[in-house]
């Protein structure tokens, strides 16, 4: 007698034996999901090194007297937060070694953060002496000087005006409202040579000074050396 295999028929919705069950699909939103998670964790890290990040700024060590040459042992490094907002206006470690020499231009007392509108050039074109005038922004031709114009400074002395110094080499000033933090000082680098520098010293010392344009007009004459001159 002939065996034949025997039939077995699977009825519908039967389930398929194991090694014949498809595998699941993974969905767009399982993958989303992934990334999501991947993305805040590289954000966190990002965000932990930034908060974290910090430069280096100069801060005085000492008083700094206007018209002070700038030099290392006048200030100290400290670390900074890096989104500190007016971090591009001050003295960083990177800027330090090229701004030694330069001429401070205001008084800065004992720790002060160096700002870049504090310090001046060290010396003009023809090698004289660089020195800072404070001065109202009114009285220094409305603050329209430039770099390379020639002015006169003109001071009272007992009620009579005269010139302390005419001809006098701009070498640099402030842009207009600059000054530690957006502060209102104006000041403008001149070169002078050592009588004049003392001159100007005792004309600021008795009180206020007008700086006048020069540029192209015709010399003085006698200048005067002070008061009683």
């Amino acid at each position: 007698m002939t065996l034949k295999p025997s039939i077995v028929t699977r009825e519908a919705g039967a389930s398929q034996p194991a090694g014949r069950r498809s595998r699941r699909r993974v969905s767009a939103s399982h993958v989303l999901i992934a990334l999501a998670v991947v993305l805040a964790f590289v954000l966190n890290i990002l965000a932990l090194q930034d908060r974290n990040a910090s430069v280096l700024v100069a801060v005085v060590e000492r008083p700094i007297p206007s018209g002070s040459v700038l030099s290392a042992d006048m200030v100290r490094l400290v670390p900074m937060h890096a989104d500190f907002a007016g971090l591009d206006s001050l003295v960083t470690d990177g800027d330090l070694p090229n701004l030694l020499g330069s001429v401070v231009s205001r008084a800065l007392g004992e720790g002060a953060v160096l700002d870049l509108a504090s310090v001046a050039p060290a010396g003009s074109a023809s090698g004289m002496r660089a020195m800072s005038l404070p001065v109202e922004e009114s009285r220094a031709a409305g603050g329209s000087l430039v770099s390379g114009d020639r002015v006169d400074v003109i001071a009272v002395f007992d009620g009579t005006p005269q010139f302390v110094v005419t001809d006098a080499e701009v070498i640099a000033v402030p842009a207009v409202g600059s000054g530690s933090f957006g502060g209102t000082d104006f000041y403008v680098v001149v070169g002078v040579d050592a009588p004049e520098a003392l001159a100007l010293a005792q004309a600021m010392a008795a009180g206020r000074i007008d700086v006048v344009r020069s540029t192209g007009a015709p010399a003085v004459g006698a200048v005067s050396d002070g008061p009683g001159s």
